[in-house]
């Protein structure tokens, strides 16, 4: 089914397939993160976004866990929340399923002040 292949490509899930492929585990959470940040800043159902929620907060934990490069992480850490602030935005039902105990991390001082207001922000929403 070539349209299926194309359609696939033009959305970016094609640099998830390479990610199967590498043992790079800073790219795959590279190209990870861009897939997931860019199905945020759409409109998507809430049983999409709540799927959408779980993998954001899934991909921050494996980011924070495996990734040493603090510079590299945290454009990635950031997008995340901001995608995560998306998703609350569009459907605040799903408040009761933000890891708050995650994100609180996020407002610890070893992170730079983007991610803390982005982080103080999301559990403000989420309270």
């Amino acid at each position: 089914n070539t349209k299926a292949v194309v359609s696939t490509q033009s959305t970016g899930v094609a640099p998830a397939m390479d990610c199967l492929n590498t043992t790079d585990k800073k790219f795959v959470c590279m190209s990870l993160y861009k897939i997931l940040f860019n199905m945020t800043c759409v409109d998507t159902d809430q049983v999409t976004s709540r799927y959408l929620l779980d993998s954001v907060s899934k991909l921050l934990e494996y980011i924070q866990r495996e990734l040493t490069e603090k510079d590299k992480i945290e454009t990635m850490q950031f997008n995340l929340l901001v995608a995560t602030g998306n998703l609350l935005t569009r459907h605040p039902q799903l408040k009761e399923f933000v890891n708050r105990s995650l994100v609180e991390k996020f407002s610890a001082a070893k992170f730079s002040h983007k991610i803390r207001i982005t982080a103080g922000e999301i559990l403000a929403i989420s309270s």
